[in-house]
């Protein structure tokens, strides 16, 4: 359903995404084979009285540590991508990691490490869950 012109973006951009994640080594740490592994986790729970799902992109466990990565396919033109990821992390996708983190918590007492991934920009970024 989507216009010529959009077809062709949203393909350059997969073209793009494949070749950065070919080429990154965040990403093959992320995309390692491990038994661990589950991509799209689906995982539900009430907040506020209200039955709320959720998808985590991908979770696996990595020296005892459970990951929670989130894809972002975000682009910019901005010369400092490195500052460019902090700022989208810290503005647009750190409440959302760190609610998967307290879902994450009530069903796995290991550390977690949450992590957003930007595969178009070769940036990946990680911190520590506290609760």
């Amino acid at each position: 359903g989507l216009e010529d012109q959009q077809k062709s973006y949203a393909l350059r951009r997969l073209l793009k995404a494949v070749r950065q994640v070919r080429e990154d080594a965040n990403a093959e740490f992320i995309f390692a084979d491990r038994k661990s592994t589950q991509t799209e986790l689906g995982v539900a729970a009430y907040i506020d009285g209200a039955l709320r799902r959720f998808s985590i992109d991908r979770t696996f466990e990595d020296d005892g540590v459970v990951w929670i990565v989130d894809h972002k396919t975000t682009d910019t033109r901005e010369s400092n991508l490195e500052q460019f990821a902090d700022l989208q992390v810290q503005e647009r996708h750190k409440k959302q990691l760190e609610a998967y983190g307290r879902l994450m918590r009530q069903i796995d007492p290991r550390p977690i490490q949450l992590a957003v991934y930007f595969p178009l920009l070769k940036q990946l970024r990680s911190w520590s869950f506290s609760d």
